[in-house]
């Protein structure tokens, strides 16, 4: 073990408080490093799962390929893994309920993500396995061992009878049941009973190498001459993992406060404990030790609390991670991953962080002379000596004493506000960003009223229905009104440029896409009066004439108001007509938040003018307003109702409410967990100052006694200097704060148009209070430590 090593270890054994005050921090700072890290790879995970879950984690397909190019493609050396399946026969009679059958072998089933849960893979003929929406679909409990008779047809159009036994229950796919589809896998015994002529196999594929995706399948394609119509991407998966890396950058900025904020305390600790160390370190020059030497054993002390403070932090922030990250409020449920290369990725960033912050003390400690050593005395006499007036004060000498004595190491007090200023800084916009958050405007978004029936028959089919709910809600005696919404899908030319992103999800492009056109009433058109960014709402217009409003990114797509804008429709009998519309004004809002069924622009009109001139007759939301106080009983009588409907569902405001909430403050709660650790960050760096700034003061401090400076006033002298640090971060923490919050609420309320600006002038407030109880705590258990030790004592200290 080396002389310099040993010096290390024994000047942390000699120091106990500094070197306790470093463990900390590296502590502290690596756990956060640790459940920031975490926190990003397990969301990233269960993004990237999702979209699996639903559209299958193969990169692209080749459809209607022959055995020869399967066989080929089994064996290819760029691929993973590749999978054949076959669209077999579409069921027939399922009332707008969309059931394919389908045949996959295991690697196909595996990159479709179509997981058997219970049961097994069909083998027989006769036998299928379903997803679980499929027998709710047939009213049938979700368990193994039915008999299910379906009508279904096959490729020439033929309708043949089958009667099916469920052997195996597949995992849920959320989007399919969302969108009213659903399949069935049935075995390969099954497919060959079907002239091959009518079976088309397709083939899904997943790379070795996902990067350059579409140049690589298409290369293979060329080699195997497989057509371009044949070649299919998965966009949704493709752009998940390119936007994986946009995700991770919130996560990053965060970090490099992390690290920022550990590299400022670490620096401070070790700039003080050289400083106070100079006459020592002089006399290990003195004696023959290098410069580099120096330089070393300051490096080695910072390896010794690493290796102690780093395994610790890294434990710590996986007991952390493992409380905080299930209560992340997601739509889907979210799990902690935690792979090894994050305590690799903790242990390098930390490593790296204390390294950083040790160049400079060591460097320092390297220039020390013999000379200079003996000369030291804690004030800076280097440079201009001025004469500073200070106006007087309340606090008279005694002010001006700690004023003074605050900047008598101005490197050393600048580095501690500094830290204190950005965990203010932090605090104070984290808790703007949640004020802002109104879950009134944001659930108003999506429950219009107390209660909103939503009609989900996908064909709207079900007038009478909804007439005939309209009419028994209107008879609830403390339903005061309804408010109705009526939804079109028109068809309209749009730029093709706009649309290359979607040509590979929706298929070769015609020059026309599918639109929205939704309906509202007038108390709902006046929820868009404060989003209008061109044109006026000019309600009577809208009532009487045939205008519309474009929802979107006016730039985007370039509209204006006055354009004239022609929209297709269909009449459901395989005729169409067409209408032109005249935009009245723009907006980048729904009024309220529909899901957008088209990838085309959204356009928004009133009720009367989309059943009058666009033909829909039906309604795809009402919005029920009830009676204070009455929400539990129309609900009853909601429930009782809409049991006899099919494909009408209700949403509650405040079961929503009360999500959201729920939601918002699982969030606020995680963000103020990182933001206090990171404020103790900032606390070691504020102790460390105070201890050093007093404790090496103990012979002047002794001195002003013995001339008359009393104990009252040396505790408020001790007082104001800490107050000082307190406050003056406090008000810069404030200053920046606001506007560095006001930065982050703009950015941040362009998606969350909900939001809304809330001034933290309680934030701010609360931040000074508890900046100068802290300061005055931590103060107090000093001086009274000091006055224990006599004035004699002190003088005489060496």
């Amino acid at each position: 073990m080396s002389v310099m090593v040993k010096l290390a270890r024994k000047y942390g054994k000699s120091s106990k408080s500094k070197s306790g005050l470093i463990l900390l921090a590296i502590i502290l700072s690596t756990c956060l490093i640790t459940t920031i890290v975490t926190f990003a790879v397990s969301i990233r995970e269960m993004n990237l799962n999702n979209v699996i879950d639903s559209y299958g984690k193969a990169e692209a397909r080749f459809t209607n390929v022959n055995e020869k190019q399967i066989g080929m493609l089994k064996h290819h050396i760029q691929l993973e893994e590749a999978g054949v399946f076959s669209n077999v026969a579409d069921v027939t009679d399922t009332n707008n309920y969309s059931l394919s059958l389908l045949y996959a072998d295991e690697e196909g089933a595996d990159l479709l993500s179509l997981k058997v849960v219970e049961g097994i893979f069909p083998q027989k003929d006769n036998e299928i396995a379903v997803l679980p929406s499929v027998l709710e679909r047939f009213e049938l409990p979700v368990e193994l061992g039915h008999n299910i008779t379906m009508e279904y047809s096959i490729g020439n159009g033929d309708s043949y009878n089958g009667k099916f036994k469920v052997v195996g229950i597949l995992k849920e796919n959320n989007m399919m049941a969302l969108n009213k589809t659903g399949l069935g896998l049935i075995s390969e015994n099954f497919m060959n009973k079907i002239d091959p002529q009518l079976v088309h196999k397709d083939i899904a594929l997943k790379l070795k190498d996902d990067s350059d995706v579409y140049n690589k399948i298409l290369k293979m394609s060329m080699d195997l001459e497989i057509a371009d119509e044949n070649i299919s991407f998965n966009e949704m998966l493709l752009n998940e993992k390119r936007k994986n890396i946009t995700n991770m950058i919130p996560f990053a900025i965060l970090g490099l406060m992390v690290i920022i904020a550990t590299i400022i305390v670490i620096y401070n600790i070790y700039y003080i404990s050289v400083v106070e160390r100079i006459q020592q370190i002089g006399m290990l020059s003195s004696l023959g030790t290098s410069p580099k030497q120096l330089r070393k054993m300051i490096i080695y002390e910072g390896i010794i609390s690493s290796m102690k403070g780093i395994p610790l932090g890294i434990l710590l922030g996986y007991l952390i991670s493992n409380i905080l990250v299930p209560m992340i409020p997601l739509s889907n449920n979210i799990e902690m991953v935690f792979p090894l290369y994050i305590i690799l990725i903790a242990a390098g960033v930390s490593l790296f962080t204390i390294r950083l912050a040790l160049v400079k003390p060591s460097k320092i400690a390297s220039k020390i002379s013999p000379i200079e050593a003996l000369r030291y005395s804690q004030v800076s006499t280097t440079g201009k000596k001025t004469t500073k007036k200070i106006k007087h004060t309340r606090l008279g000498a005694v002010g001006k004493m700690a004023y003074l004595n605050l900047w008598r190491n101005k490197k050393r007090t600048i580095m501690t506000m500094l830290s204190l200023t950005m965990s203010g800084i932090l605090f104070i916009t984290f808790s703007s960003i949640f004020n802002s958050m109104r879950i009134d405007n944001l659930t108003s978004n999506y429950v219009a009223g107390d209660f909103d029936i939503v009609n989900t028959d996908s064909g709207k089919d079900n007038i009478d229905d909804m007439n005939n709910i309209i009419e028994q809600v209107m008879e609830m005696k403390d339903v005061k009104n309804i408010v109705k919404t009526r939804h079109k899908i028109v068809t309209m030319e749009y730029d093709s440029e706009k649309m290359d992103e979607h040509k590979e999800q929706y298929g070769n492009y015609d020059g026309t896409v599918n639109c929205d056109v939704y309906g509202y009433e007038d108390v709902t058109l006046k929820k868009l009066a404060d989003n209008i960014l061109d044109g006026n709402l000019d309600l009577d217009k809208l009532n009487q004439g045939k205008y519309v409003i474009y929802s979107g990114d006016k730039d985007e797509d370039n509209y204006h108001t006055g354009d004239k804008v022609l929209f297709n429709v269909n009449k459901g009998d395989d005729t169409n007509f067409a209408e032109e519309f005249t935009v009245l004004a723009i907006t980048d809002i729904l009024p309220i938040s529909n899901n957008r069924h088209s990838i085309g622009p959204t356009w928004i009109a009133h009720e009367k003018i989309v059943k009058k001139y666009l033909g829909e007759n039906n309604y795809k939301k009402i919005s029920v307003n009830v009676n204070e106080n009455s929400e539990e009983e129309v609900k009853t009588e909601l429930d009782a109702l809409l049991a006899n409907y099919d494909d009408v569902e209700v949403a509650e405001y405040k079961s929503l409410f009360d999500e959201y909430n729920r939601q918002k403050n699982s969030m606020k709660f995680i963000g103020m967990v990182l933001v206090f650790v990171i404020g103790l960050i900032g606390l070691l760096n504020l102790i460390n100052t105070m201890i050093t700034s007093i404790l090496t003061r103990k012979k002047e401090l002794g001195m002003l006694q013995a001339i008359g400076l009393s104990d009252k006033q040396l505790n408020t002298m001790l007082q104001v200097e800490g107050m000082y640090y307190s406050l003056i971060s406090g008000v810069f923490a404030s200053i920046f704060g606001i506007r560095i919050a006001k930065v982050c609420f703009e950015v941040f309320s362009k998606e969350a148009t909900y939001a809304k600006w809330q001034s933290p002038i309680k934030e701010i407030i609360l931040m000074l209070v508890v900046l100068i109880i802290i300061q005055y705590i931590l103060t107090y258990f000093i001086t009274k430590k000091l006055n224990k030790e006599s004035i004699i004592d002190r003088i005489i200290r060496v």
